[in-house]
Parts: C-alpha cells; structure tokens; sequence
C-alpha cells in the first residue's frame, strides 16, 4: 500500500512560502539559534527554487518551531 503524496514542496513555494519562511527565520527562531541560519537560508531557497528536495526536512523543522512556541510561550 502506499500513502498518497503529500506536496510539501508545492505548499511550501505556494499557499505556506509566506508562513513557514516568517516563522522559520523569525528573529526568535529556535531553529535558527540551534542550526546555521545562513545554510538553512540557502537550503530553503534550494527548496524553492527547485534545486533540492528539502520539503519533508523543511516540515519537520516547522512542525519543531511550532511545538516550541506553544509548548513554552506561557
């Protein structure tokens, strides 16, 4: 059996480029205090543009921002 597609790469160049990308590289970002901002920059322009099929890394990397801020924003 296989699971359907999920086109990660294609929201994310689309209805989610805006979201992810203001929340990713936000100034408070954990992801970006924890990894080199500058890398993941030109990891996700890859990303978009095409050049490398970085989406699942994106979303699990999104999914890690997100849970930070709700789990410790009280």
């Amino acid at each position: 059996k296989l699971g359907f597609p999920v086109p990660l790469a294609k929201w994310f160049a689309g209805p989610l480029h805006d979201r992810v990308r203001d929340e990713l590289f936000a100034a408070n970002s954990t992801v970006c205090e924890q990894l080199d901002r500058k890398l993941l920059t030109e990891a996700w322009d890859d990303t978009i543009a095409g050049r490398w099929d970085g989406a699942r890394v994106f979303y699990a990397l999104w999914l890690y921002e997100v849970w930070r801020r709700v789990m410790f924003s009280a």
